[in-house]
């Protein structure tokens, strides 16, 4: 893969200028600036986070991985793939295959909560006590289907997922799916953004030829591949997964982060980005917070 091929892809996670008179509309107007940046990331897979928009796009080196593992008389396919830090630790991630998900809903919906969703689709998501709890729809559900119509893949996100201490926040959900939710603040003390959720959730392994999907099979990247990584660790949640956790930096005229996220101080210049998966199912959360915050959040996910 080429410089630019890979500058390009990572030029995806940064948000783009925020104009000051989309800082100031409201109502409708407001409403149609979030329409038109959902449109712009309908058809790609929710990754913001600069690592991990990276890791997909680039495989550095393929590791031998087993492809399918046999449970109670039923082939269950696993899509594995792994993330190295700068100082050589691995983490290896492994989604499943939930065939069990092929007949959920094809189109976009809004849940109020994670809580609501996991019900809805029979899954028991890791959520947090931390999650922001103001207004309703927050989760968007997210079905990337083949070209038969049929689910390879489903991703579920949350821009304000937790606010922290951010002061003054200005949270603005909106129940049409096409809409993205928004949120005008100041920096906290320890929060410069809310952290946002992504989950991912492999229904058929032919989502690994999808590319709309976003899921590599025996993919391994490195972080000293790249050239913003500004730190990268392991953590040992609680809830008992490895998490990858990186920190990019950015200029300050670029800024990082979805621009749902209207900072009232300025432009983000650091995100910081854990990835794990916890039984077969793929998380991802960003912000512009320290390793050490994000960590703490991590330990709040049950």
């Amino acid at each position: 893969m080429t410089d630019e091929k890979l500058d390009q892809i990572l030029k995806q996670a940064l948000a783009p200028e925020i104009d000051e008179h989309e800082i100031t509309v409201n109502g409708k107007a407001r409403e149609e600036a979030m329409k038109k940046e959902n449109a712009n990331r309908r058809m790609r897979r929710y990754r913001v986070a600069a690592v991990v928009a990276a890791s997909m796009a680039l495989t550095v080196g393929v590791f031998q991985i087993p492809q399918v593992n046999a449970t109670a008389n039923m082939f269950l396919q696993k899509i594995m793939y792994q993330f190295t830090t700068k100082d050589n630790k691995k983490v290896d991630l492994c989604m499943t295959e939930n065939t069990d998900l092929k007949n959920a809903p094809t189109k976009d919906l809004k849940y109020d909560t994670l809580q609501d969703a996991g019900k809805a689709l029979h899954v028991d998501f890791l959520t947090s006590s931390a999650s922001c709890t103001t207004g309703k729809n927050h989760i968007s559900y997210t079905p990337i289907l083949n070209d038969k119509g049929d689910i390879d893949s489903i991703g579920i996100s949350d821009d304000l997922y937790a606010i922290g201490d951010l002061k003054h926040p200005n949270v603005m959900t909106f129940k049409d799916t096409s809409t993205l939710n928004m949120i005008e603040y100041n920096n906290g003390d320890t929060y410069k953004s809310p952290i946002g959720m992504q989950i991912a959730i492999a229904v058929s392994s032919d989502a690994t030829k999808n590319p709309r999907a976003g899921v590599t099979n025996g993919a391994s990247w490195n972080a000293s591949m790249d050239k913003n990584c500004k730190n990268s660790t392991v953590y040992k949640m609680k809830a008992g997964p490895k998490a990858f956790i990186e920190t990019t930096k950015g200029k300050a005229e670029d800024g990082l982060g979805p621009e749902v996220w209207q900072n009232r101080d300025g432009r983000i210049t650091e995100l910081t980005t854990a990835v794990f998966t916890y039984h077969g199912v793929e998380y991802c959360y960003f912000g512009a917070v320290s390793v050490h915050t994000m960590e703490e959040f991590l330990d709040t996910l049950r």
